[in-house]
């Protein structure tokens, strides 16, 4: 009955009285299977709420699994643990469930295989070196699209009656999903919101680093939106901070600052785990570009585990990093945090590098540490891989290219970097080149067109709350 009365608790949004019910279902005297349910169930209600609060059961949870033979552990359950170990940077942990998950002969049917699906969107962020030897396969990055964008957005605001066997469509929606009745657990609105929100996050990280900011930013919505119906506090805070990662890409730098403040502040710091990286890059990120670094300095400084530096939220921070100090007059320090991500996308089997353009980013510190030579050579690079990268990366290494060339071939260069960023509506990065344009046409004495083209960056500035004395500064000191 406690067991039932929980579970309608979470399904209802009443976290704190699902949590009090478990706590006392916990004590009663069980079967092993129904005793690992209720942990398992607690668990996540608590990482749901107070993550911090989660990991003690999760100690009891791992050695009561470890007492007995985990083979007899569900693979939906197994998977889940894997999450929850990788979220607190427990990677010895996450090694012995990795091998209880991938060990399991039994992923043929299709609850195991959602769970495995849901696992793999999880593992690919927050521990990528394992995806090499996970189960089953992944989805086609070309199939990560609008279409799966609008499905998702969808079956997030769907009711379990209405959803039915919908819940396969959230993993292909160009497949029919062969759901038996022994899937049929995930569909409770609990349930499904996860199944749902893994594929959410994955797609709002693809389209973002494609440069499709409205479709991520509306799915962004709806999954925050699922999240608080169901008092989910955590999820909502992960949900906030990628709405701000799409804001601070867009170049509306006063929403995206708001959005991870507020995330940051709805759950302890040591209960983010290794996530923590995700609101804190675009903390320091926006701060720097608006040019308020006292405030990106406070961020800087507070403290990371260091296992975020093995997952992509641990690759974003050491962008942001590195362009606080690029403006802070620390190139070399900018430079080794920009070498640290290429060495990062280098290892890991699946490709990060539109999300994290590293060649771009270590150009511009080189750039500032007087070598063109070898910036010009990492933009060409960049170059070479653009036809499949965003138009806001092409954008930026032409700018950079324009920089490390000399003056006569210059302007062109700009022009061209200054198109790609119109296409792509990067108003931030666009200011920029335009700022440069401007005193490229200082240079040679145009000043009508100087002034024309300074007055539009600087409406670019003011829309995306930068300062334009802070980015005249920054270009007199050399920065692109």
């Amino acid at each position: 009955m406690l067991w039932q009365a929980a579970q309608k608790n979470l399904d209802e949004g009443c976290t704190e009285e699902a949590i009090a019910s478990l706590r006392l279902a916990d004590r009663a005297d069980l079967s092993r299977r129904e005793h690992m349910d209720i942990l398992m169930a607690l668990v996540g209600a608590l990482w749901s709420s107070n993550p911090a609060a989660a990991e003690p059961e999760l100690d009891r949870l791992l050695a009561a699994i470890r007492a007995e033979s985990p083979a007899d552990i569900p693979e939906q359950y197994q998977c889940f643990l894997l999450f929850m170990v990788l979220w607190f940077g427990r990677y010895a942990d996450a090694d012995e469930t990795f091998k209880w998950s991938s060990g399991c002969d039994d992923t043929d049917t299709a609850s195991s295989m959602a769970a495995l699906r849901v696992t793999r969107q999880w593992v690919t962020f927050l521990k990528p070196m394992l995806i090499h030897d996970f189960p089953g396969q992944d989805v086609p990055d070309g199939e990560v699209d609008g279409l799966w964008a609008a499905n998702l957005e969808h079956g997030l605001q769907l009711s379990v009656d209405e959803l039915g066997m919908e819940i396969g469509h959230l993993q292909d929606p160009r497949q029919m999903a062969d759901f038996s009745p022994d899937a049929m657990h995930l569909l409770s609105p609990s349930n499904h919101f996860w199944f749902a929100y893994a594929y959410a996050c994955r797609i709002v990280w693809a389209l973002a680093a494609r440069g499709e900011s409205e479709a991520a930013d509306r799915l962004c919505g709806a999954l925050f939106t699922a999240a608080d119906k169901l008092n989910m506090k955590t999820p909502c805070a992960v949900a906030l901070s990628m709405r701000a990662y799409i804001r601070c890409r867009h170049g509306d730098f006063t929403t995206a600052i708001d959005l991870a403040g507020a995330a940051l502040r709805s759950i302890p710091p040591r209960g983010w785990g290794v996530a923590i990286g995700l609101p804190l890059s675009v903390l320091v990120a926006a701060h720097t570009a608006v040019g308020r670094l006292e405030e990106a300095q406070r961020y800087v400084d507070y403290w990371v585990p260091k296992e975020m530096f093995d997952s992509v939220v641990g690759l974003e921070y050491l962008r942001s990093r590195g362009q606080y100090c690029l403006a802070t007059n620390r190139p070399y320090a900018a430079l080794n945090d920009f070498m640290a991500s290429g060495m990062l996308i280098d290892q890991w089997p699946v490709d990060f590098g539109d999300l994290a353009p590293w060649r771009v980013d270590a150009a511009e510190a080189y750039l500032r540490v007087h070598e063109p030579a070898e910036a010009k050579r990492l933009a060409l690079e960049e170059l070479k891989l653009s036809p499949d990268r965003p138009l806001s990366t092409r954008g930026r290494a032409l700018r950079i290219l324009a920089m490390a060339e000399d003056p006569d071939k210059r302007r062109l260069l700009l022009y061209q970097s200054a198109k790609c960023l119109r296409e792509q509506g990067d108003r931030y990065e666009l200011a920029r080149t335009l700022a440069e344009l401007s005193q490229d046409y200082l240079s040679t004495g145009e000043t009508q067109q100087a002034r024309t083209t300074w007055h539009e960056a600087q409406k670019l500035m003011d829309e995306c709350g930068m300062s334009a004395q802070h980015e005249s500064a920054r270009a007199r000191r050399g920065g692109c």
